[in-house]
């Protein structure tokens, strides 16, 4: 009978079973280790990946600055709807409706051949001339103007020479528009209009 120190051919083992049974208790308990790499030669094991319990387990940071954000967004929206519930309208801008131009001191406005009025220095009053029917040349001095930008004025040229009736306001500061009528004894000019500008 062949020794345990001895190798012991297949063979034998498979027509013996003293063999057999003496090689079977020759074995380690666990086999697979006789085809195990040795501690120094193994290779280093790969990090294993975080199980899917541990990532669902983890607290999830939030960042500061979108929390504000939110936050921000969701105060708005309470104001919002704050007003919308009230009636509240935004305060609408003020404007003045009766500003006008405002005539330009010293300037010269002409219109038609020879109408001219022309704005003294300190843009208060103004001096008017020109030809019309019924009461020829006509120069009318110190025309006050209003702080809106118009004038009126009504004029007596004295004896048979007749009336003159004048008015007219500034749309731009560069020009003018306005009616002029002139009428006498038998004669009436009509309302006429004109359109001065800067010259």
């Amino acid at each position: 009978m062949a020794s345990q120190g001895r190798d012991v051919s297949p063979e034998l083992v498979l027509v013996s079973p003293d063999l057999a049974e003496s090689a079977r208790a020759g074995l380690p308990e666990r086999p697979s280790e006789m085809f195990a790499w040795p501690v120094a030669l193994r290779p280093p094991r790969a990090a294993s990946a975080p199980r899917q319990e541990a990532l669902d387990a983890a607290p999830v940071r939030r960042s500061g600055n979108g929390s504000r954000f939110v936050a921000a967004l969701a105060i708005a929206g309470f104001v919002a709807v704050g007003a919308l519930a009230d009636n509240r309208k935004l305060p609408a801008v003020k404007t003045d409706v009766n500003m006008q131009p405002q005539p330009i001191p010293w300037g010269n406005y002409v219109f038609g051949a020879d109408g001219q009025i022309r704005v003294a220095p300190g843009g208060r009053t103004a001096q008017f001339q020109s030809t019309m029917r019924c009461l020829g040349r006509l120069v009318l001095l110190d025309i006050p103007l209003s702080s809106r930008g118009s004038f009126t004025t009504r004029r007596s040229l004295g004896g048979l020479r007749g009336t003159v009736v004048l008015s007219g306001r500034f749309v731009k500061p560069l020009t003018i528009t306005g009616t002029l009528r002139g009428y006498r004894t038998g004669c009436d000019s009509g309302r006429a209009a004109f359109r001065a500008r800067l010259t």
